[in-house]
């Protein structure tokens, strides 16, 4: 008998033990025990600052008001005063769920649909790619990218931002390369990934990708106002 390659699906996380029985008829040949750890895989923004922070701050979207909940999360990558620069490198951070060191894991950047109301002149479709900042490599700064999780169970890489407010970034990630013979990111592109934070929230995920696809990250801009006063000098 030549070699076999068995699949095992898993349904909730955490480590068993699994007993693997090779019979002939009735007949035991052999026998091996096994653990097998089921692994839940997260993608998350970070600051790209020393430590990093996670960009938690609620994307407060007018479409997504009336629902009760924001979508996703929003960050500025202006300058905080006249005169400064961009910072627009943010950190994409994976980790498995429970921690598994050298796991290796597939990144793609994906530009999904503005999630404004469809038909009007902010958005009239459904789809992506729509991010206005035409200078800017925005859904290919990460191409694919492979990272390889520590003894904690995590890695990260940087990821530029988009400059224009509104455009809006969304990282997926698989530890699996291969999907029935077809890469597994190649299931997604910028046309049929959905916004996060859908109603209901099952939607915000993918159907039928093995991996995770992060929450949409939003592009805001600050207006600075400088008050100038027209009149003649006291003297």
């Amino acid at each position: 008998m030549g070699p076999s390659t068995l699949g095992m699906e898993g349904v909730a996380k955490g480590t068993t033990t699994l007993t693997l029985i090779l019979k002939e008829g009735v007949d035991e040949l052999c026998r091996d025990t096994v653990r097998v750890t089921v692994i839940d895989l997260d993608v998350t923004w970070e600051t790209n600052t020393n430590p990093p922070q996670a960009i938690a701050t609620p994307n407060d979207h007018p479409s997504h008001a009336a629902q009760g909940g924001s979508l996703g999360v929003k960050y500025f990558p202006g300058a905080t005063g006249p005169g400064g620069g961009f910072s627009d490198f943010v950190q994409v951070r994976v980790a498995t769920d429970p921690a598994v060191a050298n796991v290796r894991v597939l990144l793609k950047a994906l530009d999904p649909d503005d999630p404004s109301a469809n038909n009007d002149a902010v958005d009239g479709d459904l789809v992506g790619p729509d991010n206005r900042d035409g200078n800017h490599l925005d859904t290919g700064e990460l191409g694919l990218v492979e990272l390889l999780t520590g003894a904690n169970g995590e890695d990260a890489t940087t990821f530029r931002v988009a400059h224009q407010p509104g455009d809006n970034h969304r990282i997926a990630a698989t530890m699996k390369q291969l999907t029935n013979g077809t890469p597994t990111l190649d299931q997604l592109d910028d046309t049929n990934v959905p916004p996060s934070n859908t109603n209901p929230p099952t939607q915000d995920q993918p159907q039928n990708f093995i991996g995770n696809v992060s929450k949409l990250l939003t592009v805001w801009r600050t207006l600075h106002v400088e008050r100038d006063v027209m009149q003649a000098p006291v003297t």
